[in-house]
Order: C-alpha cells, then structure tokens, then sequence
C-alpha cells in the first residue's frame, strides 16, 4: 500500500504522518467493514486492532499511532494546512484541537502566511 510507504519514509512531518494514519484508517474500516457505530460497539478494540498493524509497519508504538489517529480525526482537513508550518508539533496539533474552530482557523492562518509560500493551504476564510 502506498499510505505505509510513505509512513515508512522519514521525511514526513508530524501533520503530514497524521494525516496519512488517517487516510490509511479510513481505507482500513471500508475494508474491514467497519462503521462508526460498530466501532462504538466495540469499546474501542478496533482503533487499537488498527494501529497494532500501522505500528509493526512503522516501528512505532501502537499508542503513538492511535495519537495520530486522533490528530487526524478531529483536525480534519486543517492538518493539510498546518504541515510546514511552526503549527507542525505534537504538542501544538492537540493544543488547536481544544480550540473553537474560530480560533483554530485564524491561528493557522497566522502560521500559513509565516511559512513559505508552497506550503501554503487555501482555508477560504471569510475576510
């Protein structure tokens, strides 16, 4: 699969790593059939299931994965848009989680015309 190629790869960026655990788990649960709501009904068994595999391909721990899985869940198409940017951290992804997603939009936006203009994302935020 190529997603695991590219985790495998040690150029990406903690958003861009996100992001493609991300992408690699959505493709998973059609494959698996897996919904949000069997998922519930599994207490959880399935993220961990998921990045047990994500991990023995990777070398990473499984938690570290599920970390990303989350990063990626709940910062949607904004973490295409922090990769590169000095929003790119760890500890600053799960810090824009928390906020309101007003706030969360202008501080990348702040981050995005910091950073080089290929890196740039288009939020099309009202002016």
């Amino acid at each position: 699969m190529e997603i695991d190629e590219n985790l495998q790869r040690a150029e990406l960026s903690p958003a861009q790593e996100a992001a493609h655990i991300h992408r690699r788990k959505q493709i998973w649960d059609e494959i698996n059939g897996k919904t949000r709501q069997n998922l519930e009904g599994l207490g959880g068994r399935g993220n961990k299931e998921f990045a047990s595999e994500v991990a023995a391909v990777t070398g990473e721990a499984a938690s570290g994965v599920r970390q990303k899985i989350a990063r990626g869940r709940e910062l949607g198409a904004d973490i295409n848009c922090i990769a590169n940017t000095s929003l790119d951290k760890g500890v600053e992804m799960d810090a824009l989680i928390k906020l309101p997603a007003d706030e969360r939009a202008e501080l990348i936006a702040r981050a995005e015309a910091d950073a080089e203009p290929e890196t740039r994302c288009d939020l099309n935020l009202p002016s």
